[in-house]
Parts: structure tokens; sequence; C-alpha cells
């Protein structure tokens, strides 16, 4: 709609419109329609082609500053993969990451809430093995950070996350032993240190996690205590003062699922905690694992 209340309509193309995302200041409208990435503004009135190139189109994402679209392709004429930044109101790209090859795997990957960076999971450096990487999102390619540390044989980075601050990311991996999935923290420069506990059976894995909103700790699942039970965890973003935040749970319990508050004080969970395969809601107070019920009506 416009001022006057009547439609306009924003993408005049012969094909239709596959799927589209709004730019965060709800300036522009970014659509893909068959292998073109096209940019409009809500009024309609300057369309731009950011993509022609015949390629399958993996994944795109406006930056939080609204500057630049950050996507994935795979080139149709020789199947290379590009994770690549084009400024949202047109303009020329940006390789952020080096060009992959066939059979090459370029996975999910995140943009820093400053917009300065990206991160994601590929095999640049060993076929089957995923690693982290980071970048510029202006990137004229050849400046991507390893983040991880050197992965065993068959070991890979599963899973990140950024924290809010832009300053940190969080990954699960089997860095050190093939097939235990463990947490770490790392910084864009690559230095990295393992947060979830050391020492723990070779059976035990982190199964989730989240950063809190003030980037100063993780609240995890694993079943790191006993091989046989999820339970829920916190540690501070540098790997100090683990704490599980439930209590004991019944024979057969386990935290399935979690939600953390804005303020970063609470979490919100769901496990069967006092009666197998009941599934309720528990909340733990200020994160110093003290719990209460929460009764949903």
């Amino acid at each position: 709609l416009n001022a006057a209340n009547t439609l306009l309509e924003i993408g005049m193309i012969a094909e239709p419109v596959d799927t589209f995302i709004i730019s965060p200041f709800g300036l522009r409208v970014v659509y893909v329609s068959g292998y073109h990435l096209y940019s409009n503004t809500m009024q309609g009135d300057d369309k731009q082609v950011l993509w022609a190139t015949e390629s399958t189109l993996d994944g795109y994402a406006i930056t939080p500053d609204s500057v630049y679209t950050v996507f994935k392709a795979t080139l149709t004429a020789d199947s290379t993969k590009k994770l690549m930044a084009i400024p949202t109101v047109g303009g020329g790209y940006y390789n952020i990451s080096t060009d992959m090859p066939y059979g090459a795997t370029l996975g999910a990957f995140g943009i820093t809430a400053d917009s300065l960076r990206v991160v994601w999971i590929a095999d640049h450096d060993a076929n089957n093995q995923r690693d982290l990487f980071s970048a510029p999102t202006t990137s004229g390619g050849g400046e991507a950070v390893k983040l991880n540390g050197s992965l065993v044989a068959g070991g890979n980075v599963s899973q990140f996350s950024i924290a809010p601050d832009s300053q940190s990311v969080v990954y699960l991996a089997d860095q050190e032993q093939d097939a235990k999935v463990e947490l770490y923290k790392t910084t864009h420069t690559g230095a990295w240190v393992k947060i979830s506990p050391a020492g723990t059976p070779s059976s035990t894995d982190v199964y989730s996690f989240a950063i809190t909103p003030d980037s100063a700790e993780v609240v995890y699942v694993s079943n790191q205590v006993n091989t046989s039970i999820k339970e829920l965890f916190r540690v501070g973003i540098t790997g100090t003062n683990v704490r599980a935040l439930n209590p004991s749970l019944v024979v057969g319990g386990n935290v399935v699922s979690f939600k953390i508050t804005e303020d970063s004080k609470k979490v919100v969970y769901l496990a069967d905690q006092l009666l197998d395969e009941k599934f309720e809601l528990f909340s733990t107070i200020e994160m110093s694992g003290v719990y209460l019920p929460v009764v949903l009506k």
C-alpha cells in the first residue's frame, strides 16, 4: 500500500517470485525469481538486479544495517559454489569466500549484529571436513580466517551461533574426538577455547545451545553427567563456572528444549522432570539453578 492506500506491485517480472525478505529498516524487499536475485523499494520504483548468473541460489540474508545482501550460489556452468555480498541497492559484489569446486560443502552462514563480518561452515581446507570461517562482509576473497581448532579425522563443525555483541562465535564440533560433540567458543581471529567440561566420558555430547542476549553466558543441553540423561547447563562464555540448571530428573527424564529471557536472567525449559514422559515447563531463577514449575492455562 502507498500513502493513498492503493496496492503497489513491487516485482514486475515474467517469472513468479519464489521467496522474499524485507530489509531490517523496512525500506526494501529482496526476492528470488528463478536464478535471479532482485531488490526493490517498498514502493516498487527502484528494481535492481543483484544477481543474474545462471545458478541455484542456496540462501540469502540482509545485513542488520540493511546495506548488503549476503547470498550463496551454485553456478550451473561448473557447479562452483560462491558466498558473496552485494549492496542491497545494487552494485558490484564481493567474494566473501574462495570459490569452491563441485562436490564441496558450503553450509550455513550468519552475519554479525554489527554487519561487519560473515561466518560460515565449509570444507574449504579438506574435502568432507567442515570447518568454521569468518571474513569481512566486504572481503575481496582470501581474507577468511578459520575459527576452530584442528579437527581429528572424521571431525566436523556442525553448528554455530554468533554472540549478540558480535565479538564471539560459539560452535559445536567433534573437534578432539570423532563423534563426541563438544562446545567451543572462538573469536574472529581464531582464538578458540573449549567451554564444555574436559574429561567427560567418550559417549557424552552437547545436543543444543544458545548464547544469552547479554553475550556473557551459554546455556546448553548435554548428557555430560549421566550419559543416559540430557540435562540443562550454563557456562560463562569463556568457559568458567559450569553448573546444572535443573535438579535431579526422574529415571528416564530428559530436558528436550529451552528458551532464555531477553534480560538473560531466566531460562524456561521443557522436560519430563517429575514423571517420565510427562513433559512440563520449568523456569530457573536468575540462572541460579533454583527452579519453579511454570503453569500454562
